[in-house]
């Protein structure tokens, strides 16, 4: 991420959450080209996140379990299939969530994700999938089966197809990295963006999402060491 700053030669890292940041500075000016970068700073926040809660809906109401740590929760409910696209932010510090009240109107599947918030950040969310209708029930979903991920001899990170999948979003370092319809990830693609990430070993998994299903849990955790 850049940040700019013209009136100040000191920059605030206090807003960081748990993970590890790599800073470099250059400098511009109007009429000379950018310097170039200066020496990398690593500043660490250590701390523990909550965990992802298990969610269950039942009608209109999506309920979790109360998480360890957590402070307090943040809901999105979204929905790219309708004809106004639906994305809002709730933040509730109770362990359900009435979908019924936040004006939804047009039929329509709508991912709803919740995740714990706590001083040292925001921990792993969990998804279900609510159905809208006229009477405004919703269905209970069925959880996707985690998958089983592993190297192939391409060092490439494959995986079996998930039933009901129809993408899978892969995880490094417990933050959702890149989204894929295949059953095969290759790391050696994005080189430069898990350098932004920090260093290497990085930590990987993978989980499977489908329409009309919960996400599935966590699958296996892989390392990979760069190259």
């Amino acid at each position: 991420r850049l940040f700019n700053s013209s009136d100040t030669l000191e920059f605030d890292l206090s807003g960081y959450g748990v993970g590890e940041y790599t800073f470099v500075v250059r400098a511009k000016g109007v009429g000379y080209l950018p310097s170039d970068y200066s020496n990398e700073v690593i500043y660490t926040v250590e701390g523990d996140l909550p965990e992802a809660p298990v969610l269950t809906l039942n009608g209109s109401v999506v309920s979790w379990n109360p998480v360890d740590g957590a402070t307090d929760y943040h809901i999105r409910v979204y929905s790219i299939e309708t004809v106004e696209p639906f994305d809002e932010y709730f933040e509730v510090t109770e362990t359900s969530f009435d979908l019924s009240t936040i004006g939804i109107t047009e039929e329509a599947s709508y991912h709803v994700s919740v995740w714990g918030d706590c001083e040292a950040g925001f921990g792993e969310a969990s998804a279900v999938t609510y159905t809208y209708t006229a009477g405004g029930s919703g269905t209970a979903p069925e959880y996707l089966v985690a998958p089983l991920i592993s190297y192939s001899t391409d060092g490439v990170i494959i995986w079996d197809a998930v039933p009901g999948a129809s993408f899978y979003t892969v995880y490094v370092n417990d933050s959702s990295f890149r989204m894929t319809s295949n059953c095969r990830f290759a790391l050696t693609s994005y080189t430069s963006e898990l350098a932004e990430i920090g260093s290497a070993p990085y930590s990987i998994y993978v989980k499977a999402s489908g329409e009309g299903y919960a996400d599935s849990a966590a699958s296996n955790t892989l390392t990979y060491n760069g190259g």
